[in-house]
């Protein structure tokens, strides 16, 4: 949703999430959709479906509960306003809102598979790569 448009982008722009938005809508539906296709079965896509319209509860009761005049980002800042939605993962548990914040850390790890044989195919020895 951040990244889908300017509007949900900025850091406060957590506050100002509208769960009826095209944007939102068009997000729960297509993870959900993904969810089907990668399972292959309707009802894994409905229940990443709940699981996400669950989330959205849970983020909006955030939003309108701020306390003290508070407002609510997606990560807190240091002017003592802006309270964080989202928790970095750590050792300890985490919660609904707890996001990994790399692509190190959701994609899977890749085995490097190594050619050590020796690169002097005839190649190596002219500068532009051409055999003469």
């Amino acid at each position: 949703m951040r990244l889908t448009a300017g509007e949900y982008n900025d850091n406060k722009a957590a506050g100002r999430v509208d769960r009826a938005h095209a944007i939102v809508q068009a997000a729960i539906a297509g993870i959900a959709r993904r969810a089907a296709e990668v399972r292959q079965n309707t009802s894994a896509g409905q229940s990443v479906q709940q699981l996400l319209q669950s989330r959205m509860d849970g983020w909006m009761r955030q939003a309108t509960s701020t306390p003290g005049g508070a407002r609510l980002g997606y990560q807190t800042e240091r002017d003592a306003v802006t309270r964080g939605l989202l928790q970095r993962t750590s050792v300890g548990d985490w919660d609904e809102f707890t996001c990994l914040g790399s692509l190190r850390d959701v994609e899977p790890a890749v085995g490097l598979v190594l050619d050590d044989r020796i690169m002097d195919d005839g190649y190596a020895s002219t500068p532009t790569g051409s055999k003469t």
